[in-house]
C-alpha cells in the first residue's frame, strides 16, 4: 500500500494519455474498493483458512490412526462476530447485516466448530432468502440467560418467508428449496442434529412474504 502511493504521486508526471489509460485499468479492477478493503479481505481470508484448517483436523480423524481432534469450547460473541465479517466481505454489497448481543458468558458447551456450522448454514439460508430484495437485512441477535444455562441465537431475515406447506418438511434430509440454486436440503438437517448432539433447542417462526427467524439455545460451558 506504501508502494501504491508513491506510484499515485507519480502519476502526476505521466501524460495525459498515460493517466487515462492508468485509471480505466484502476476501474476495471475495482481499485478505489480493493485499496479500502484489503486489510478486511485478508483478514476475512485468514479467518476462513483458520476454519477450513479446523474441518480438516476433524476429517482426520476418519482417515489417520491414532489422530484425535482437538474441540476448542465456542465463545459465542466472537464466533459470530468472525461469522458476519466473513458473510459482509462476501454479500455486503447485496445484503445489511447487524449483529447485536448482551452476552456475558464466555464460552457454551459446544465446540467452536460446531457453532460455527450452525451459524454459517442459517446466515446462508437467510441471505438466500433475502438477496434478492431491496434493503435486504440479515440479523444475528446473542442472548445469555443465567437462570436457564443457555445462550440463545436468533438469526433474521426480511425475505421471502417460508410457505405454510413447507414447513412440515423444513428439517428432512435432502429437501430443498432452491435446488435450482445448488441448494444440497442438508444444511438445517446438520443443524438440527448439532443442536441436538450439544443438547440445546432448535425453532423457527417465519411469515411468507415478510421473513424468517431461526432461533437456537445452547448450554452454557460449567
Amino acid at each position: 500500500l506504501e508502494l501504491i502511493e508513491v506510484y499515485s504521486v507519480l502519476e502526476e508526471g505521466l501524460s495525459e494519455e498515460e493517466r487515462d489509460y492508468v485509471g480505466r485499468f484502476k476501474s476495471a479492477i475495482d481499485f478505489d474498493r480493493i485499496a479500502d478493503d484489503l486489510n478486511g479481505i485478508l483478514s476475512s481470508m485468514n479467518l476462513g483458512s483458520t476454519r477450513s484448517a479446523s474441518l480438516i483436523d476433524e476429517m482426520r480423524v476418519l482417515f489417520i490412526p491414532g489422530a484425535r481432534i482437538v474441540r476448542l469450547p465456542a465463545n459465542p460473541v466472537e464466533a459470530t462476530e468472525q461469522s458476519i465479517q466473513i458473510f459482509r466481505d462476501r454479500f455486503g454489497a447485496e445484503v445489511d447485516f447487524v449483529i447485536s448481543n448482551n452476552v456475558t458468558v464466555d464460552e457454551v458447551a459446544c465446540p467452536k466448530t460446531a457453532f460455527i456450522r450452525v451459524l454459517d448454514n442459517l446466515l446462508i439460508n437467510a441471505v438466500h432468502a433475502c438477496r434478492a430484495g431491496a434493503d435486504s437485512r440479515v440479523s444475528v441477535s446473542l442472548e445469555s440467560n443465567p437462570l436457564t444455562g443457555d445462550v440463545t441465537v436468533a438469526v433474521s431475515d426480511n425475505g421471502v418467508g417460508i410457505p405454510d406447506e413447507v414447513k412440515p418438511r423444513l428439517f428432512e434430509p435432502y429437501f430443498s428449496t432452491r435446488e435450482a440454486a445448488g441448494g444440497t436440503g442438508l444444511g438445517l438437517a446438520i443443524v438440527r442434529k448439532i443442536i441436538r448432539d450439544y443438547e440445546g433447542e432448535l425453532d423457527f417462526e417465519s411469515v411468507e412474504g415478510q421473513g424468517t427467524t431461526f432461533r437456537f439455545t445452547v448450554p452454557i460451558r460449567k
